[in-house]
């Protein structure tokens, strides 16, 4: 989902100055006894208590298939624990040295009103990183989990993972975290060619990497792509000993070291070249043979 802060920019205005207005015509001394003591402690508790669900859901939320980490709840209840104070404070005073001290509520009733904005607007914050961070951890979430499928050689399992967050993300809107699912995914097929259909896996495996070569924004990392493509191919005209891969092979090293040369990557062109002369070497000999 494409960010659009103007969006909930627009949206806290109008729910702050909304409230604004309604706790002006009804302030929030006529909802409530603002003298009484345990509506402070009340308060207090209850901060207490979201501070150490925010601790718990860190721990929980992360390892469980919500994987959100709240970022403004421990604020809100820092707020909550204030407003508690700020009536505890009222209250005490009234009943203890109203003869002495004379608190007008109205500024009491303004206190309590601003915290209670700054807690919308931390509210609103929450909600717009959890509109927009959910999708990306989501994705995080997925992919550790291919990753240990693919630790424990469960293959077919990890592809399954990958082919289910790539159908959510947009290659246009987030090319980055879709070239990283192509990519791992290509990987995948390689690692698969080893124990089945091996040059099937294997020209899947170029289909998946030749994907995140149209994605312009990953173009620092087409030569590393080009050079997993150009082993593939090196690897099935190993096996099926057909010059016509070790040509396709060369021109992907010889692209990718082009590549390395635009990037300035000195150790990158040094790794093509070596595949290069590798490569022109077996093709000397396949042909004069």
């Amino acid at each position: 989902m494409k960010r659009k802060p103007g969006l909930f920019l627009v949206a806290t205005i109008i729910i702050v100055l909304s409230a604004n207005y309604l706790l002006t015509k009804n302030p929030v001394g006529t909802l409530v006894e603002l003298k009484n003591v345990w509506l402070g402690v009340g308060l207090l508790a209850a901060s207490i208590l979201i501070i150490l669900m925010n601790f718990f859901a860190k721990k929980t939320f992360l390892k469980s298939y919500i994987n959100y980490k709240p970022r403004e709840i421990w604020l809100m209840s820092v707020l909550i624990f204030v407003v508690g104070l700020v009536i505890i404070f009222y209250a005490v005073i009234c009943q203890n040295y109203a003869d002495r001290i004379t608190i007008d509520e109205f500024y009491v009733n303004l206190i309590i009103q601003i915290l209670i904005s700054a807690l919308l607007i931390l509210l609103m914050r929450e909600l717009y990183t959890y509109t927009y961070e959910y999708p990306i951890r989501k994705v995080l979430k997925v992919m550790e989990k291919a990753g240990h499928l693919i630790d424990n050689m469960e293959y077919k399992k990890a592809l399954s993972e990958y082919e289910s967050v790539e159908k959510k993300i947009d290659c246009f809107k987030r090319p980055h975290i879709y070239g990283w699912i192509k990519q791992s995914k290509g990987l995948c097929y390689v690692k698969l060619s080893n124990y089945e259909d091996k040059k099937n896996n294997l020209l899947l495996a170029v289909q998946e990497l030749e994907e995140v070569l149209k994605l312009k924004e990953l173009k620092r990392q087409h030569a590393q792509v080009k050079v997993d493509i150009g082993n593939i191919f090196f690897d099935i005209a190993e096996m099926d000993n057909d010059i016509k891969y070790y040509e396709n092979a060369l021109n992907m090293y010889n692209d990718a070291l082009n590549q390395y040369k635009l990037n300035k990557d000195y150790d990158g062109c040094m790794n093509a070249l070596r595949y290069v002369e590798k490569t022109k070497t077996i093709l000397g000999f396949e042909k004069t043979s």
